[in-house]
């Protein structure tokens, strides 16, 4: 609790960032839909985004770990703030490239910053708490973002950019008023450092297997994100509804959130990913053929919650497998992983839409689902013969727990 209590303004940050950030992207995305840009376009717009933001992440979650957590969040909103800017004039990919460098400054850091000497074994642990709260801020976010920006974009389409400007600049002052990291945390009671250890190497085995998986959720979700208001304006779905059904999705995921942060049956079971996935492969099928809204609606409810799911077990693991001095740098690189999947998801699937057919980008999406899918099952069956020669002393051993 006292964690919470040192920390909880800096839950804001997330919500102010990725409200404007998505006010951004519903503008951008619906404004090159309505003047007829085409899927291709479209696509490489969108991939520009995820991008910068995995590169980004990677390298400010290194530096956050040596330089601090403020001053890294305090640039990438800055930079965020230049997007806004940009995206004003039209420039549409300089403003994606400067906003996803920005993002990428904000996210690891700011994971770091609330999770820094949390314990992390349970289901309900401190470290668990932290993330469901920062998870719920970034979705609202996300959701604010999104229902928000079809609301505005109807009244103008340079309000959500002013819209906006005005939460980046909310989130600087919550930044340089929030108290500095603490440099260690009260932990939950009756934690043993012995059994963290042995959590936090096993956490690290898996977050391997979940970086896989995340690369086929993001690229599934990209094609939505990105590429989604092509489909909204060809099948006739207004701005206003166009915000709704993606705001639907925030919620879906903001469920599966809650789910797993107070249960604990997934933790380290690779079945529970596979159903996840499995779902996420059949709604990316319906949205390929769905012909009115409402079977729209079903196919991205069922496609999104593989972003749930794979958002904050991934988040968990990285997190839970890494010490206070490196959960920058691990953090990062589960953003990473998701970016990566989101820019070529956008990428290749606006290419792709634009050469063959406007829904081909969400079959392309299942199948690259179940390529990850079979990836994973393969490097875990391995890692399974490698545990049996281990224990018969006919192989060298393996990390801990190894997946």
């Amino acid at each position: 609790m006292k964690v919470f209590q040192k920390n909880r303004a800096v839950f804001l940050i997330p919500w102010l960032t990725d409200f404007a950030g998505f006010l951004v992207i519903f503008a951008v995305g619906r404004d090159l839909a309505e003047t007829n840009a085409d899927l291709a376009r479209m696509g490489v717009v969108g991939a520009c985004f995820p991008s910068a933001l995995g590169m980004t992440s990677v390298c400010s979650g290194w530096l956050s770990d040596h330089l601090g957590r403020r001053p890294m969040i305090l640039a990438g909103l800055v930079l965020l703030m230049a997007c806004l800017y940009a995206a004003a004039g039209y420039h549409y990919i300089p403003a994606y490239v400067i906003g996803g460098i920005g993002l990428g400054m904000i996210y690891p850091p700011c994971v770091a910053w609330l999770t820094q000497g949390c314990a992390a074994s349970g289901a309900r642990s401190a470290m668990s708490r932290m993330l469901i709260l920062f998870c719920l801020s970034w979705n609202l976010g996300m959701l604010s973002g999104q229902v928000a920006g079809g609301w505005l974009f109807e009244m103008d389409t340079l309000y959500p950019l002013l819209t906006g400007a005005c939460l980046a600049t909310a989130a600087m002052i919550v930044a340089v008023l929030s108290p500095p990291t603490a440099a260690s945390a009260m932990h939950d009671e009756g934690h043993s450092a012995k059994n963290d250890l042995a959590h936090r190497a096993q956490a690290a085995s898996f977050a391997r297997l979940s970086r896989v998986a995340n690369l086929g959720g993001a690229f599934s979700m990209s094609t939505i994100i990105f590429l989604f208001p092509h489909t909204a304006v060809d099948v006739g779905i207004d701005s206003g509804i166009h915000g709704v059904l993606l705001g639907a999705t925030r919620v879906v995921i903001v469920l599966v959130y809650l789910l797993m942060h107070f249960t604990s049956f997934w933790h380290f079971n690779l079945v529970t990913a596979m159903t996840s996935q499995s779902l996420a492969f059949l709604g990316m099928l319906l949205l390929a053929f769905a012909g009115n809204v409402w079977w729209i609606a079903v196919a991205l409810v069922a496609a999104a919650q593989v972003q749930g799911y794979n958002y904050f077990s991934g988040l968990y693991y990285s997190t839970a497998g890494s010490s206070d001095e490196r959960r920058g740098a691990s953090s990062g690189l589960h953003e990473a992983t998701i970016s990566a999947g989101i820019a070529v998801g956008a990428l290749a699937g606006g290419i792709l839409g634009a050469h063959w057919h406007p829904r081909a980008p969400y079959s392309l999406g299942a199948v690259v689902i179940v390529v990850l899918m079979i990836t994973q099952v393969v490097v875990r069956k391995k890692a399974g013969m490698m545990l049996v020669r281990q224990t018969s002393g006919t192989g060298p051993r393996p990390p801990l727990l190894s997946p």
